[in-house]
């Protein structure tokens, strides 16, 4: 501190008082300068002349500072007096201010402008708030131009303007308490004519500038301190002691009561049981306030932090009060502060609180319900009722499970003194128990007694949907859509003909949606139609189907083989187990896929077939379907044949011409050949005939010599076969002019 002064910088923590009393909140320090002359600096004149002054010492010298600064420090601002002028330092603990003994208000107006007057010399190097900030003045100044005789106020108005400035510099408000100043010793106030006049042109100016905008407050030190100008003045113009206390009561009430603090009105306490929730705040209607609005005042509550409840309060002033632990009960306190703006400095903001007691008192949970029942009132429907023995439930909660004892799960909640609820939407037939326990916001009751019961069966639902598709085979394929959940199985039933009704076919059991009827007729048209059923009767039938059961296709010849092979010819054979085939189509190529030649044969009881015409040493493809009118049957297993290599023959086999004649019949049997073959054939008159047996490969085996007759007629002629392995060969019949070939077969038993 300059001058060896202790360091004042001191933090005057708000302070909250009793319920419905007020508190400084200004969020920083203010800086005060107590700014004039030596009434400022607090001087007086211990010999009682100013002309021949014995001053007070520098270090003494407190004038209304010091009583000032403790009635602020009492009220709880946190403030700081600055200025480049220490008085008082003996006694105060901040004794800065810009007091300049013996200036005039136009010195003092070049000093605030520039920080140099010819009365003070340099102070500082420019302006003297830019080295000295302040947010409030504490303006006495014109006590010397006044014994100078001059009254006009025009240096106290350069001194407004230098604050002015440095609020348009600073960007920061500065609020001026400007003071009429006070009266000449043994003048009562408003007596002295050159006081009366210099303060009449200080107000006059100053309200000019007030109006304007400017941050001024006027202050009736001349008359409204109370100063006894006989008795609290040391000299002609210093006051005593006395006086300067008085001054500093003065500069006091008139800072003090700048702004006015909010008037808080008493919140009422509020009650509730455990679980419940208090009532929002609407704080605007707790406050009024002389300069602010209720929106522009700000709430806050001690303690920050409560033990039990949670507080919040919205931008729009509404305040919210929750316990944190709902289990919680009891009583606590909550101060809340409502805090104005300050008016023109934040520094200056005021604060009033009102203290309430938020009380939860415990809640009992309530008594168990009784003598639950339950009955089935439909196949998905149950109705329950109980006994209410409470008297502070909230509601009942009821559950249901499908295992006594066990499993119960909380199905549906109802309102306090309710007695009875149907349960719906469950599934027939179906056993279900049921349990109610009623609550509050304490708690729960114990569970009322466990009640079972069983819904009811009912019908099925009735199948639809229902098709009917035949196949080849002249079965009928049905499938139908199962509707029921609750079925023991379907009845299936058919109609055959006019003269017939519907007859059951078949039952199917539960959750069977297909079924296939067989040994239907042929050509035949039927009907169907299917009904669900379960214990408690049958269902509607379904729509009906309507089907013809066409012609089937014949079975697939099978085991088709090769039964000899020559150089040109092949005989197949094969088994067949369709009773009503009349004919039958081999097919052949030299390549598996084709293209093929196609074989019908008509009426071929023995399954048993020559294919002449082939290319010796070649490999063929054979397969065989049987036909029915226009039906015919998938093909046969295909097997793969290699015909023999063309031999060369020993006979002329001009002879053989497969399947070639030329007039003569030729029966031979029986066929297939035992020991002997007989053969029926004509010949011509006069002329015998020439029989011959070759194995397939072209090779004589026999030859016989046929009877001669003298006409044309027919022969019977008799032949032992005996010494021939069974086989297959070919018999070759010849005359004259024509020669007939026969294939046979030999067989031994």
């Amino acid at each position: 501190m300059r001058h060896g002064c202790i360091c004042k910088y001191w933090t005057v923590f708000a302070f909250l008082l009793l319920k419905g009393t007020l508190s400084i909140t200004g969020q920083t320090g203010l800086k005060i300068m107590p700014l004039g002359n030596s009434v400022t600096r607090g001087s007086m004149c211990t010999n009682g002349d100013i002309y021949t002054c014995v001053r007070i010492d520098d270090d003494q010298a407190i004038g209304y500072r010091h009583k000032l600064y403790n009635l602020l420090n009492n009220a709880g601002y946190s403030f700081d007096f600055v200025g480049s002028q220490q008085y008082g330092s003996a006694i105060m603990s901040d004794p800065d201010n810009a007091g300049f003994s013996g200036i005039r208000d136009e010195k003092l107006a070049d000093l605030m402008q520039t920080g140099t007057s010819t009365h003070t010399g340099k102070v500082t190097p420019g302006a003297y708030m830019n080295s000295f900030p302040a947010d409030i003045i504490l303006l006495h100044i014109g006590t010397n131009d006044v014994l100078a005789g001059d009254y006009n106020s025009d240096g106290v108005a350069r001194i407004l303007d230098a604050v002015k400035s440095y609020e348009s510099s600073s960007g920061k408000p500065v609020l001026v308490f400007l003071a009429k100043i006070i009266s000449r010793a043994d003048y009562a106030c408003n007596t002295h004519s050159g006081t009366v006049t210099y303060n009449n042109n200080l107000v006059t100016m100053a309200q000019s500038r007030i109006n304007n905008g400017d941050h001024i407050v006027l202050v009736d030190m001349e008359c409204g301190a109370g100063l006894n100008y006989y008795n609290d003045l040391a000299d002609q113009v210093h006051p005593n002691q006395t006086g300067y206390n008085k001054m500093a009561d003065k500069w006091f009430a008139a800072l003090h009561g700048y702004n006015n603090a909010p008037v808080v009105t008493r919140i009422p306490d509020q009650s509730v049981d455990q679980y419940e929730s208090f009532a929002t705040i609407t704080l605007d209607s707790y406050v009024t306030d002389a300069e602010d609005n209720p929106q522009n005042i700000s709430w806050t509550f001690l303690p920050e932090s409560p033990e039990h409840l949670s507080i919040t309060i919205e931008a729009n002033r509404i305040a919210h009060i929750s316990v944190k632990n709902s289990a919680w009960s009891g009583a606590e306190s909550i101060e809340f502060v409502a805090t104005d703006r300050g008016k023109v400095l934040t520094q200056l903001k005021k604060s009033s609180s009102t203290t309430d007691t938020f009380t939860v008192n415990k809640l009992n949970s309530p008594i168990a319900p009784g003598n639950l029942s339950a009955a089935a009132l439909s196949t998905n429907t149950v109705g329950l009722s109980w006994q209410d023995n409470a008297d502070n439930e909230d509601g009942y909660d009821i559950y249901r499970s499908e295992t006594p004892g066990t499993g119960f799960v909380l199905i549906s909640t109802v309102l306090s003194d309710v007695i009875a609820w149907q349960d719906t939407g469950l599934m027939e037939n179906t056993n279900y128990y049921y349990r109610v326990r009623a609550f509050n916001k304490g708690g729960t009751s114990l569970y009322s007694n466990e009640a079972a019961v069983t819904t009811l069966l009912g019908l099925p639902d009735a199948p639809d949907g229902l098709t009917a598709v035949t196949d080849s085979n002249g079965s009928v394929a049905l499938d139908w859509n199962d509707n029921a959940a609750n079925e023991d199985g379907f009845e299936i039933e058919r109609y055959e003909s006019e003269e017939d009704s519907f007859l059951l076919v078949c039952t199917v059991a539960a959750n069977i949606t297909a079924y296939i009827d067989t040994g239907l007729t042929e050509n035949k048209t039927y009907m169907y139609r299917i009904r669900a059923y379960n214990a408690a009767g049958v269902s509607q039938f379904s729509g009906t189907a309507e089907i013809t059961v066409p012609y089937r296709i014949p079975d697939s010849p099978f085991n088709l083989r090769e039964v000899m092979t020559t150089h040109q010819s092949v005989i197949l054979a094969w088994d067949n187990k369709s009773p009503d085939v009349n004919s039958f189509e081999i097919r052949y190529s030299i390549s598996e896929g084709g293209p093929f030649n196609y074989v019908q044969i008509i009426e071929t009881p023995e399954m048993l077939y020559v294919i002449n015409g082939l290319e010796p040493d070649t490999y063929y493809y054979f397969s065989i379907r049987a036909l029915k009118d226009t039906l015919k049957s998938s093909f046969s297993n295909t097997i793969l044949v290699n015909t023999l290599v063309n031999p060369v023959l020993s006979v002329d086999n001009s002879d053989i011409k497969n399947g070639y004649s030329k007039g003569i019949d030729l029966l031979v049997y029986p066929n297939p050949l035992k020991e002997k073959a007989v053969l029926s054939y004509s010949a011509p008159a006069g002329e015998g005939s020439l029989i011959k047996i070759y194995d397939l490969q072209g090779r004589l085996l026999m030859t016989d010599q046929g009877p001669f007759y003298d006409s044309r007629e027919n022969i019977l002629w008799e032949m032992d076969v005996s010494i021939l392995k069974p086989g297959i060969y070919m018999l070759v019949v010849s005359t004259r002019d024509q020669t007939v070939t026969k294939r046979i077969v030999i067989e031994r038993r």
